[in-house]
């Protein structure tokens, strides 16, 4: 196979990608709630910018109730105080509250009848997978999520927690579900010795074998890196199949 590596980089190209990237994440799917372009995608995306919005909103709140002028001054003991000269900085409210209710209010109206067409469409919206065992399926986003999130991760954890055979031992015995083999450690201790002049020294010497025989029933380690992969290339269908039942228009409602 002949591969050939460019030295040249396309930064137009690159920053064209960039600017369609940023296009989307920035798009103001409101525009899109009375067209054609509104289907789930564009509905969970707006669901987002509406959360968004009403952060925005409830910390415009915090400053929403008062305005306020602060000053320096010498004296207190009688009223009004005479601000020092150049010590006064006042500070309106850009928003009042009932314009905020108002927004808020909007925004949680809208949020609430796009939850409630995402829910309706959710149970009519569906896309094609292939199961683990070879079936040809239309499930419904509902059943493709519990899948993704909950049934898939099962399934692996499941896939690492089976016993790995063992290798490099040398095999006594082997049938189709099970190997046999020994292991032999040596086990050794501390052994004191008085030399001619009266020194001590300690030495390592050999007390006895450890000797383990053993039935291994374990399955082999690339059994369970193919079963895995099975797994990992379902999900990867199972995020297609969502991604193509999010292009379905919303319900009305």
């Amino acid at each position: 196979m002949h591969i050939e590596f460019s030295s040249s980089i396309d930064y137009k190209r690159i920053k064209s990608a960039t600017l369609a990237t940023c296009g989307l994440l920035n798009h103001d799917y409101r525009s899109d709630i009375n067209g054609d372009q509104m289907n789930l995608g564009s509905a969970f995306a707006r669901r987002k910018q509406i959360d968004e919005e009403i952060n925005t909103w409830i910390n415009r709140m915090n400053h929403a109730s008062r305005n306020s002028k602060s000053y320096k001054t010498l004296k207190i003991d009688k009223t009004p105080y005479i601000p020092i000269p150049g010590s006064i900085k006042e500070y309106k409210r850009s928003y009042k509250i009932e314009e905020i209710r108002e927004n808020l209010d909007r925004l949680i109206k809208e949020d609430q009848e796009l939850a409630f067409r995402i829910s309706k469409t959710n149970l009519i919206a569906k896309g094609r997978i292939i199961d683990l065992e070879g079936l040809e399926k239309e499930l419904t986003i509902p059943e493709l999520l519990v899948l993704k999130n909950d049934l898939t991760p099962k399934m692996e954890r499941i896939l690492r927690a089976i016993p790995i055979r063992a290798e490099g031992v040398e095999i006594l015995k082997s049938t189709d579900n099970h190997q046999e083999y020994i292991i032999v450690n040596e086990v050794r201790k501390k052994e004191s010795t008085m030399g001619e002049k009266g020194q001590v020294a300690e030495n390592m010497v050999l007390d006895y074998y450890s000797v383990d025989e053993v039935e291994d029933f374990g399955v082999s380690q690339r059994e369970i890196y193919d079963e895995v992969d099975k797994i990992h290339n379902f999900i990867k269908q199972i995020k297609s199949a969502i991604n193509t039942a999010n292009e379905t228009e919303l319900v009305d409602i």
